[in-house]
């Protein structure tokens, strides 16, 4: 994405370029102290012993007040938070960019939906601007660990994520210093 993004015009700051550990509170530290626009953190899921789930999903931090999707399912508690977090700040926005890449997604790549969720998640929970956490498929699944493994796969993910930031900075105001994950 970053080369994409760059050659698009705007200004790219990764928390890390390396497949090494940077703690959660550091990843948001990283972004705050670049003044990002934005925050996409990029994942990939996986479900030990389930080769079948796929799809993608995306997450934005639980507004205060309200339950993260997870906490609905069957044996699991309410987990409401009442106090604010700094990127609660920007929760309308968080869900029109979790909304423009969650679009992008599953049109330009058709891909099963696994949906636009709320969390608690604590790479998001300090930021101060909006931000995502984007599951770009499962690597546990047998069908989409075969795509996320080939090159050609990785690079319509990328253009694909790219043009749902520019999808997101069109209806933000256009805004040139994004920055990534």
């Amino acid at each position: 994405m970053r080369p994409l993004l760059e050659a698009a015009g705007y200004r790219v700051v990764l928390t890390r370029s390396e497949d090494v550990f940077i703690g959660k509170p550091e990843r948001t530290i990283i972004a705050n102290t670049n003044r990002a626009d934005v925050f996409v953190s990029l994942h990939f899921n996986a479900l030990p012993k389930d080769t079948k789930t796929s799809g993608i999903e995306i997450f934005s931090f639980a507004p205060r007040g309200q339950r993260s999707t997870d906490s609905w399912s069957p044996g699991q508690g309410n987990d409401t938070e009442t106090t604010f977090s700094p990127v609660n700040r920007w929760d309308y926005w968080s869900s029109v960019l979790a909304h423009a890449l969650q679009g992008r997604l599953v049109r330009d790549l058709n891909v099963f939906d696994r949906g636009k969720k709320i969390a608690h998640w604590g790479v998001l929970r300090g930021l101060n601007c909006p931000g995502v956490l984007v599951e770009c498929g499962f690597l546990t699944s047998e069908t989409e660990a075969r795509k996320i493994a080939t090159e050609a796969y990785r690079q319509r993910l990328a253009e694909t994520l790219v043009a749902g930031v520019i999808d997101y900075a069109r209806r933000a105001g256009g805004g040139q210093a994004l920055r990534a994950e």
